[in-house]
């Protein structure tokens, strides 16, 4: 499962981001293409079966910031929306 957007600019005390340098590159940028390469390649598992949380709640676009509740989890709203992904991806919706 890939993971929702890290809204960065929502995120730190003051002026100091709280994650390291790279972080969000990696879950807004490496993760996209790591998390479905992992799934074929050790689990035989199609990309396309591959729950995208990333797209759901705002993509590369960062569409839906309202849906993030401190810039890294999702509110209420947001975690309605995955496990709607989550289901819709296991049973027929």
């Amino acid at each position: 499962m890939i993971p929702p957007p890290l809204y960065r600019r929502w995120i730190g005390w003051g002026d100091k981001p709280i994650f390291n340098e790279g972080t969000e590159e990696r879950i807004n940028g490496l993760f996209q293409t790591l998390i479905p390469s992992i799934a074929r390649d050790e689990l035989n598992l199609p990309a396309d079966q591959v729950i995208n949380n990333f797209e759901m709640l705002g993509g590369s676009d960062m569409k839906y910031p309202f849906l993030i509740e401190d810039g890294l989890h999702p509110n209420d709203e947001g975690y309605r929306i995955m496990a709607r992904n989550i289901q819709c991806s296991i049973t027929e919706c």
